[in-house]
């Protein structure tokens, strides 16, 4: 017969993490901070180092929402915002709206042609349900988001209550070389699960259309134009230049 040895005991979805985490070292898609007890440098010092190198120092980076912030300046569109910190775009959206000092930018279009039906971007949905515009409005009144939009809401709203439905929620960081620890207390976590699960019932109801086409040429000939403004808002771009729905945006 043969004779085994047991090595470790494990779960099997600890075993089919560990094997995926392994995966993505192994491509380069997650960084690994080792410190060697060994070394003359100290085990935070050697900690400090690999965060500044893997993440940089949040001393040092831009502040993408000061730049939105200045009317001086042409702002980012939010979904590229939301790109560069830890949040959900829904959740980056909200915040800004419950922000006293920061403005949801738009474009004056002083011309427009009249039309009898609409098409949301994500950002205009959540600021008309902020203010109490009901999805039955909405509905009534042949206004839709497209398919990738109810989608990609479904999808945040779900991660925000998986993450906040935790006990700890927390980051860890560098600033001017020191390490910091933020935790979300019960009343932040809260708040995020309430918005979550409001904001996918809300959606429920509201009618869908699926985008076919493709734009090109001008600006939106570009392999970073989704980069900037999302597949959802993409999306909805198409279907108002194609189908001649009037897109009701926000920046």
């Amino acid at each position: 017969g043969f004779n085994y040895r047991v090595k470790a005991i494990d779960t099997l979805s600890g075993y089919f993490h560990r094997i995926a985490l392994n995966k993505l070292i192994e491509k380069g898609a997650v960084k690994t901070i080792v410190s060697d007890p060994n070394s003359e440098e100290g085990l935070i010092e050697q900690f400090k180092t690999q965060m500044i190198e893997y993440c940089g120092d949040e001393k040092h980076k831009v502040d993408w929402i000061a730049q939105y912030r200045n009317f001086e300046d042409i702002p980012m569109p939010l979904y590229a915002i939301y790109n560069k910190y830890n949040c959900e775009y829904i959740q980056l959206i909200e915040s800004f709206l419950e922000t006293k000092e920061i403005c949801i930018r738009e474009a004056d279009i002083p011309h427009i042609t009249e039309v009898d039906r609409c098409i949301l971007s994500i950002t205009s949905l959540v600021v008309l349900r902020k203010i109490g515009i009901s999805s039955e409005y909405i509905r009534e009144h042949s206004t839709y988001i497209t398919e990738s939009a109810k989608q990609s809401i479904k999808y945040e709203t779900g991660k925000m209550i998986d993450k906040y439905s935790k006990d700890t929620v927390a980051s860890i960081g560098i600033f001017d070389g020191n390490i910091f620890f933020r935790e979300s207390d019960k009343n932040e976590k809260t708040t995020w699960m309430s918005f979550a699960g409001n904001l996918n019932t809300y959606i429920k109801d509201i009618p869908t259309i699926e985008n076919k086409h493709d734009l090109s040429g001008g600006v939106f000939d570009t392999e970073r134009f989704v980069d900037l403004i999302g597949n959802a808002d993409y999306d909805s771009i198409a279907i108002s230049e194609k189908e001649g729905y009037a897109l009701v945006s926000r920046l």
